[in-house]
């Protein structure tokens, strides 16, 4: 998945040519931090992974949270 500069999200080969162009716009395998807790070892290895990504934890749930710029996404 991909979000373009006008805040759209792209799948598919689309997402992958934006993710590429754009790091920062492109999330990669997100079923690796679904649902996970902010704690759990494959959520700190994705930020290794992708530390264009922000990550962030839900104070209230302990989720994971993605934030793209002044935007923030549930995973």
């Amino acid at each position: 998945m991909s979000i373009t500069g006008d805040n759209c999200c792209c799948v598919c080969s689309g997402a992958v040519f934006q993710a590429i162009r754009y790091p920062k716009y492109g999330y990669r395998y997100l079923l690796d931090v679904l649902g996970k807790h902010y704690d759990n070892p494959l959520v700190q290895l994705y930020k290794k992974r992708f530390p264009h990504n922000s990550l962030v934890k839900d104070e209230e749930t302990g989720m994971v949270l993605f934030k793209h710029d002044e935007y923030v996404f549930t995973a």
